[in-house]
């Protein structure tokens, strides 16, 4: 069985077991109107002091979803008094985030920002600074975006290293690094939720020398701005 979240914040079940291939059950919530309270990014801010990326989700999305796969009168009672007496939001990290990859944040602390619209242009821009140039069939930040890097050998023009990029709507990035020669060809992949010192350390890890400047760069900005 597969949770999916959709760009208008409903979500989809996708019984995998039971149901066949394909076959989708959607489930319409309520979407969550009023902004996100300032005492609660503050305390997402002060949690994350650990290192740990926190995020603010809404209660609607994770307790239908629950619902959905209960298999007890007992956990679907817990989950409707949940319902009751929960706040609107509340804030997990990356361990929540990942059992359901495809889930929507209402904050995040590596953006700061609450519109997912700016939050998605926030990153599209990080990757720009480090060289990424947008693929060709980019439609917006509704959909998966996909990008590239290339790093050119001055003297034969050969290619030196690859970078594939791939940018969720909630921000869940797939990076791939291709490098070494034609006999051995290295692949280093980077799977998870936005992460600006993650990404740097992977691109510093497996770029050639001629690239790290760049990165020392961006370093710089992030570190001044």
């Amino acid at each position: 069985m597969k949770i999916v979240q959709n760009p208008d914040r409903t979500i989809s079940v996708i019984d995998e077991d039971e149901k066949p291939n394909g076959h989708v059950e959607e489930i319409s919530i309520e979407n969550v109107l009023s902004e996100v309270p300032q005492l609660l990014i503050d305390e997402c801010e002060r949690l994350s002091q650990d290192g740990i990326t926190r995020f603010i989700f809404d209660k609607y999305l994770t307790n239908t979803a629950r619902k959905r796969i209960s298999h007890s009168k007992e956990e679907s009672r817990d989950i409707s008094l949940d319902d009751i007496l929960l706040d609107e939001y509340y804030i997990s990290d990356e361990d929540e985030f990942n059992l359901m990859p495809s889930r929507l944040s209402f904050y995040d602390t590596e953006t700061k920002l609450t519109c997912k619209y700016q939050r998605n242009k926030f990153v599209v821009d990080y990757f720009k600074k480090l060289g990424f140039q947008s693929g060709s069939s980019n439609f917006g930040p509704e959909f998966e975006q996909s990008f590239i890097l290339s790093v050119y050998d001055d003297e034969t023009g050969g290619i030196l290293y690859k970078c594939i990029l791939r940018i969720q709507p909630n921000l869940f990035i797939n990076l791939i690094a291709e490098y070494g020669d034609f006999i051995e060809n290295k692949k280093t992949v980077y799977k998870g939720f936005f992460s600006k010192t993650k990404v740097l350390e992977m691109l510093n890890e497996t770029c050639p020398d001629i690239y790290k400047s760049i990165i020392r760069d961006v370093k710089l900005e992030d570190l001044f701005a």
